[in-house]
């Protein structure tokens, strides 16, 4: 995988609106009102800044599949944030959304893993646009995250709304530790650091 650079925001944001257009739980979070399309990318906006200054944003070598990941730990609320917030939700949201949104989030922080000498790594998003799924991008930049994971030490835990997912991610060793009915199932995941591995 490669770390993506700032010319590739357009390319990241486009590819990450079409992967989760459909999403039940991206549609749940902004505004049913406006252009569909366009509440998504701003969404989307929103993640990547938040990833790019508290995390790190990836792309698979073939710029197929892509990757929002966000140290928990080191996220800080600024002016900035406050700023990407406001964005978010006069574009993305709606005013009339952000308390329904507010009480999901805290209700989703709350169930966050805690491991011990594991802070966490969490997945934000991993998409792939529908034509290129199936193509093999997405496995190989999860691969790529699951090796970044052990080289930093922290556990990766991630959320899904797509049942077809987690019998995907299981595959790479995820397991489910919460699930949650919010109008539709919510799936946890999470992977710990192998020590063993470390040490080789």
């Amino acid at each position: 995988m490669i770390k993506a650079g700032p010319k590739d925001k357009d390319l990241i944001l486009d590819l990450l609106t079409y992967a989760f257009e459909e999403n039940l739980s991206v549609k749940d979070v902004v505004k049913s009102r406006g252009n569909n399309w366009e509440n998504i990318y701003a969404l989307m906006n929103y993640a990547y800044n938040v990833c790019n200054a508290y995390g790190n944003i990836f792309l698979s070598e073939d710029k197929k599949a892509c990757a929002l990941v966000l140290f928990p730990d080191q996220k800080k609320n600024t002016i900035k944030t406050r700023f990407w917030e406001l964005k978010l939700v006069l574009g993305g949201i709606g005013v009339s959304n952000v308390n329904k949104v507010l009480t999901r989030q805290k209700l989703l922080d709350s169930i966050l893993p805690h491991i011990q000498d594991q802070p966490p790594m969490y997945l934000w998003l991993l998409g792939v646009k529908p034509e290129n799924q199936f193509s093999g991008a997405g496995t190989a930049l999860l691969k790529d995250l699951l090796e970044y994971s052990q080289e930093m030490g922290r556990a990766i835990y991630l959320r899904t709304s797509v049942d077809r997912n987690v019998d995907f991610y299981k595959k790479f060793g995820f397991q489910v530790y919460k699930k949650i009915d919010i109008g539709y199932q919510l799936n946890f995941l999470w992977k710990a650091v192998s020590f063993k591995q470390q040490i080789a």
